[in-house]
């Protein structure tokens, strides 16, 4: 009779115990669905991760932070090359007013570049009165692509339309370029491929596509 009750009150010991550690478990949180890639090209898919200067309040730059926005200057900039397929990976927002501020984009670049990951393209967005340019990239072959930019309409209303997509659009490949060494037009001899010409040519467009595929193949 003892040993019965002995076992009786073990195996509700280890019920009880059971049911706390099956009660304990922490539920998995499911992973954020990734953002599809169309494919407008024959190219690779290249994510692209924006880091987007605010003031320390939050503002300034919206336009950057609206997802539709972003996807609709991405796939522009696919159309438009015809070399790669470009995708949103992740916009994360920097709250930093002397940042947002500065009308230098330098800052911004080095900080885009801080953050180059493998198989990525990393832009920051800089403050909306940067001048005078709309766009900053180190010149040089880099395994990590990485630049500044601002949209050339951030305050002009119209941000929506499709000349602003397509303008923005080009200024992303203008910069993409100087990561794989090109420079200006007025920097090379004629009839040499250039940041302004290589998208309009067999043999740019030739340039860009073997970057984009070391790129994503590391």
């Amino acid at each position: 009779m003892n040993c019965f009750k002995l076992f009786l009150v073990f195996g509700l010991s280890f019920l009880i115990v059971e049911t706390t550690m099956a009660g304990g478990k922490r539920k998995r949180k499911r992973k954020p669905r990734p953002s599809i890639c169309t494919k407008f090209n024959d190219g690779p898919c290249v994510k692209v991760n924006f880091l987007v200067a605010k003031d320390n309040e939050g503002k300034g730059n919206q336009k950057w932070t609206d997802k539709t926005y972003v996807e609709n200057i991405l796939n522009a900039a696919s159309q438009r090359s015809q070399f790669a397929n470009f995708y949103l990976g992740n916009i994360t927002v920097k709250k930093n007013s002397s940042l947002y501020n500065n009308k230098n984009q330098y800052p911004t670049l080095k900080l885009a570049c801080r953050y180059a990951a493998s198989k990525t393209i990393s832009v920051g967005i800089s403050g909306e009165k940067t001048t005078p340019s709309v766009g900053l990239a180190f010149q040089a072959y880099r395994r990590k692509p990485c630049f500044a930019l601002r949209s050339r309409y951030n305050n002009a209303g119209n941000e929506y339309n499709d000349k602003a997509y397509q303008r923005t659009a080009y200024d992303f490949l203008h910069e993409l370029g100087h990561n794989f060494n090109l420079k200006h037009g007025n920097q090379v001899k004629k009839g040499k491929i250039h940041t302004e010409n290589y998208l309009n040519r067999e043999d740019g467009k030739k340039k860009a596509s073997k970057y984009i595929n070391r790129v994503t193949r590391r």
